[in-house]
């Protein structure tokens, strides 16, 4: 038989070693170089001890690890994955920008919306691909993560990036992840945050895992009530979130029932959340448009004081 060359992929950095950040750098070890750019307490630990994933796609990967110095040299070519909370996003962004170079594609992963326009005030000039991450993965230490499900990641960016969709889909599928391809930034971004908008705040509030809100008729009523809030504000923005939509919502609750979201994840280590990204951009946008949404604005105000008192009592 013939030899079959394996592919050569593209280096790979990854700005955040959170939860979504160290799973994708363990994935694509798998495949090629992964640079990990973490905080500097972390460094010596993600060194000498590598990243080891539990649950689904176990094992144990040693990515390179840096931080932010002057002696951080990033691959000449390649993808930067910013896995970087929505609320840092600016901030690193601003970091990165003094490492990057006309080759490097920045691969946006937050929750949340207005994600990519935020960033391309920072980086008007380079390449830059949203990625929607359907994924149930829990940090459990700076060097362990917890796979509760792989879903899949949806790609979709603006003319002329488009072009390089699917060289990045090929990589990701490389790595054992299913991919989808969105139609546009925006309702690839509504579509994604639709499932936090319906699931993150309730199960923060609760304290509970996302079945939780299937359990409850209670919470299951709340859940269609902000999703419905914000398919009408999505519709003013020009996207339109159909019933199928809603009803994944549902779907992912169910077969992501023992998973801790990622909202509820910061609230119990007294972090901020991602909640001004999520409900709190329909909000916004509701009064942009004239469009009242009581019901987000009940459980993010809810939301904002639990935060806060967490984040007093840390």
């Amino acid at each position: 038989m013939p030899h079959m060359e394996r592919p050569v992929w593209p280096p790979v950095a990854v700005v955040g070693a959170g939860a979504i950040g160290a799973f994708l750098a363990a994935r694509f070890s798998t495949l090629t170089d992964v640079l990990v750019i973490t905080r500097p307490q972390w460094v010596q630990q993600l060194s000498e001890n590598g990243l080891e994933l539990r649950g689904f796609m176990p094992g144990h990967f040693m990515p390179r690890v840096g931080t932010w110095s002057p002696d951080l040299v990033l691959p000449p070519s390649g993808y930067v994955f910013v896995t970087v909370k929505a609320y840092h996003l600016k901030e690193v962004l601003t970091l990165l920008k003094g490492y990057l170079n006309p080759d490097h594609r920045i691969v946006l992963c937050q929750n949340g919306l207005g994600i990519e326009e935020l960033a391309r005030e920072v980086l008007p000039e380079h390449a830059i691909l949203r990625a929607a991450c359907w994924l149930g993965v829990t940090r459990e230490g700076p060097t362990r993560a917890r796979v509760t499900g792989v879903g899949h990641i949806e790609l979709a960016s603006r003319e002329p990036e488009r072009a390089g969709l699917d060289a990045l889909a090929s990589l990701i599928q490389a790595a054992s992840i299913p991919v989808k391809h969105g139609s546009s930034v925006p309702e690839t971004e509504w579509r994604k945050t639709l499932s936090n908008i319906g699931i993150n705040l309730i199960g923060a509030l609760m304290e509970a895992p996302n079945g939780v809100i299937l359990e409850h008729a209670e919470l299951s009523k709340v859940s269609r009530m902000v999703l419905e809030e914000a398919r009408q504000v999505a519709a003013a923005e020009g996207v339109s979130l159909s019933d199928a939509d809603l009803k994944a919502v549902s779907e992912l609750i169910a077969t992501t029932r023992h998973n801790i979201n990622s909202t509820l994840q910061d609230i119990r280590r007294g972090n901020r959340t991602e909640a001004r990204y999520l409900n709190g951009a329909v909000i916004r946008l509701g009064k942009a448009h004239g469009i009242p949404t009581p019901v987000n604005e009940t459980i993010y105000l809810l939301l904002r004081a639990a935060e806060k008192i967490r984040i007093t009592m840390a």
